[in-house]
């Protein structure tokens, strides 16, 4: 019985590192494009307008660029996929 108690123990325990884990993972590229969209039509951007690219320089690996010309507007993510909105021409 003892032994039965020590196996469950240790496969909860298991779970929760696991769970905790994948909880510290950046989100996929799908989501961060949509957490960019989201505010760039706050701003009054047209979400359809974002488009996410491959981007060695954000941690996450990816940007998101919406709209185009002057009222451009380009995104970074941090480690944890907290959007950093940059400046035209950063």
């Amino acid at each position: 019985m003892r032994r039965v108690a020590a196996v469950a123990l240790t496969l909860a325990l298991a779970a929760v590192a696991i769970w905790t884990w994948r909880a510290q993972e950046v989100p996929d590229a799908t989501a961060l494009v949509a957490l960019a969209a989201a505010d760039w039509a706050r701003d009054g951007g047209d979400p359809a307008a974002c488009v996410g690219v491959a981007d060695e320089a954000s941690p996450a690996g990816i940007a998101v660029h919406c709209g185009t010309g002057d009222g451009r507007r380009s995104y970074h993510f941090d480690a944890a996929g907290g959007l950093v909105p940059l400046e035209p021409g950063a």
